[in-house]
């Protein structure tokens, strides 16, 4: 994880845009399954798309925490 931690922040724009990228399509996800008949996220990749954007949150939180 650690080789993942240091490509991620080695880029300035990264740690935000796969946060806010992730945070979009789950949101999106979930507005498609409930109000729409279209399924945006294939159900096999939903898991894993929700445990990046968990992994990412843990990241920036870590980042948050270090920095203070």
């Amino acid at each position: 994880m650690n080789k993942l931690e240091k490509f991620i922040y080695s880029k300035k724009y990264l740690p935000s845009i796969l946060y806010f990228g992730s945070l979009g399509i789950v949101i999106f996800d979930i507005y498609c399954n409930e109000f729409t008949d279209f399924e945006f996220v294939p159900p096999i990749l939903e898991i894993p798309l929700l445990f990046w954007f968990f992994f990412i949150t843990y990241l920036a939180g870590k980042n948050l925490k270090k920095n203070k």
